[in-house]
């Protein structure tokens, strides 16, 4: 996953959130460290995890 054009690795996920941690150095060269809640991103996500989620939908509603 991307936010912002950053490539993160997502650690939590909820119904509504998402957590990342970042290290120093992403802090040090990016803005996301300076992000406040609610404000806008752009927010990419990999396509093999929309396959997959979509695969374990489908497997859940059998």
């Amino acid at each position: 996953m991307a936010v912002d054009g950053v490539s993160l690795t997502v650690v939590a996920v909820t119904e509504t959130t998402f957590e990342v941690d970042l290290i120093p150095h992403s802090q040090a060269v990016t803005t996301l460290s300076k992000l406040q809640v609610g404000t806008l991103v752009n927010v990419e996500t990999d396509i093999l995890g929309k396959y997959l989620a979509r695969q374990l939908a489908l497997e859940g509603s059998h």
